[in-house]
């Protein structure tokens, strides 16, 4: 019997690996990241943050949330998430993707308005060099990380 290293495991003679299963689509890939990262560590801390908002119990954001991660777990059977398949899977496994990723973004956004709309703003007034006094809008900044920032945030 000759040596085997690397991923093959097994007798080679009984293995068949697929062709065209090294090149794989980094474009779904990524797709699959982003909603993956998005429902994950945006939506759901938001919707933890957010006063009396479940993730998935919450009328406006619950079927979103649901309905993409329904939609990611379809897209990752074995052969969809390899790619090691036709062109109008890959299609399809792109049209499930792109449906996703707009359900968590808007999701996302329903749930930084509600977070945004809970706190209450300081009333800041700017005094300007003609003695005027205007107030200046408050500005809400989220950091979605599991660690903490300390960086200067700009606004426009």
């Amino acid at each position: 019997m000759v040596p085997v290293c690397g991923e093959q495991r097994g007798d080679p003679d009984l293995i068949f690996p697929l062709a065209n299963t090294l090149s794989t689509r980094m474009d779904l890939k990524d797709m699959l990241r982003q909603a993956e990262n998005r429902l994950q560590y945006l939506c759901g801390p938001l919707a933890a943050f957010c006063p009396v908002t479940d993730e998935f119990n919450d009328v406006e954001t619950g079927n979103y949330c649901r309905q993409a991660w329904r939609l990611l777990a379809a897209c990752q059977a074995h052969d969809s998430i390899c790619m090691c398949n036709t062109d109008q899977t890959n299609r399809d496994v792109a049209n499930r993707l792109d449906q996703a990723n707009q359900m968590s973004r808007e999701a996302e956004k329903i749930l930084q308005q509600r977070l945004g709309e809970s706190i209450t703003p300081l009333r800041i007034e700017v005094e300007t060099g003609a003695g005027e006094i205007t107030s200046a809008a408050a500005l809400v900044v989220y950091n979605p990380l599991p660690f903490a920032r300390s960086e200067y945030v700009k606004g426009k």
